[in-house]
């Protein structure tokens, strides 16, 4: 028993499949219910029942199991990497905030930034970025409403900027 309710509590469900989230829903509850169950064995027997029912969803792609804190991580290492339209338009990443590791001369006069996720961004306007940009400093990028991205370094005016 401790298990089923530990896998529930650890991660989440989310479901692709339209028209499939209600009944999953009534799924989850049902699993839930399992807890109010009198007797060991008829508790255990509803828990066995509700979660092969949730297996069954799993095998036919209507749910997935995730760790959050994977999906977290993957959506923000691919944060301005190039993907497909679809990949893009299923981010909710708006920003991402890390911080300067190295400044680096790109051609034609741009710079590229080493940022401490490990992402290399290159500038790609001709902005001139004020001041001497150390190693430490607060990086947010954004994602603006076009597609492109904006980096900012401390309080400097932001920049446009493509990931590497």
């Amino acid at each position: 028993m401790k298990s089923s309710s530990l896998l529930v509590a650890t991660t989440i469900l989310m479901i692709d499949a339209p028209g499939v989230a209600q009944s999953t829903r009534v799924n989850l509850q049902n699993l839930y219910a399992c807890k109010a169950v009198d007797g060991t064995a008829a508790r255990l027997a509803c828990y066995e029942r509700q979660t092969a029912i949730l297996e069954d969803a799993e095998r036919r792609s209507e749910i997935a199991v995730v760790d959050t804190r994977a999906e977290q991580q993957r959506r923000r290492a691919a944060f301005g990497a190039k993907v497909s339209d679809e990949t893009r338009a299923s981010s909710t990443l708006a920003e991402i905030k890390t911080t300067l590791v190295a400044v680096t001369p790109g051609g034609a006069g741009l710079l590229i930034f080493a940022l401490a996720d490990g992402a290399r961004w290159i500038q790609v306007d001709d902005a001139p970025i004020p001041g001497r940009l150390r190693p430490g400093s607060t990086v947010v990028v954004k994602r603006t409403m076009l597609g492109g991205y904006k980096m900012a370094i401390g309080s400097r005016p932001s920049f446009k900027v493509r990931r590497l």
